[in-house]
């Protein structure tokens, strides 16, 4: 993170590791309210240095200045497994249930919702700020903020992208294809290949 504090997801807690001790985060005997679930799924720092925690059962909020985990209490995220959380650089936080997108202001007020119809596979911000999307069994689609809504890219393939980086000597992507290796993505010409 920003202070240099190495952060682990497990499946039994969140741990921290300050490079001479490691600190658990997890409800167990002493702290049964800690969190509803132990198994973490994915954590993001924000510019405020909070550590925001996905879990199996909902998504914490952790204050490093008093280092107390408050629960996001949104409907959609409360006892939802959160499979995805981001920061971007405009400040916005962006997590994914299994049913939805949500994205949240710099001060953690929910935006908007973006239905989904399958599990977020990956959410990422290239050099240029644009936002990309990878659902699990769906194709790529580019965040339109005008249109405040995702369009998709046309994916003539019958496997599905799992996992995008930019190349950014070139402006393309590589996007990893379940089962058939990577595809080039080129959005200037809009040629996969």
């Amino acid at each position: 993170d920003s202070e240099g504090f190495l952060w682990y997801v497990t499946d039994g807690g969140l741990y921290q590791d300050d490079g001479y001790q490691t600190t658990c985060y997890r409800a167990d005997i002493h702290r049964p309210n800690l969190m509803k679930s132990n198994h973490t799924t994915c954590l993001a720092e924000d510019a405020q240095g909070r550590i925001w925690i996905g879990t199996r059962r909902g998504a914490y909020m952790l204050d490093k200045r008093t280092y107390e985990l408050a629960p996001v209490l949104d409907v959609e995220v409360v006892d939802h497994v959160v499979n995805t959380i981001n920061v971007m650089s405009d400040g916005q936080l962006w997590l994914s249930t299994n049913e939805h997108l949500l994205r949240y202001d710099s001060c953690a007020h929910l935006v908007a919702r973006y239905p989904i119809s399958h599990k977020v596979q990956q959410l990422y911000e290239d050099s240029r700020g644009d936002i990309w999307r990878i659902l699990w069994r769906d194709g790529l689609a580019r965040y339109d903020a005008v249109r405040d809504s995702f369009q998709t890219i046309g994916w003539p393939f019958a496997e599905h992208p799992a996992y995008m980086i930019e190349d950014s000597r070139t402006g393309s992507y590589w996007v990893s294809v379940w089962e058939r290796g990577i595809v080039r993505y080129t959005p200037q010409t809009d040629t996969l290949s």
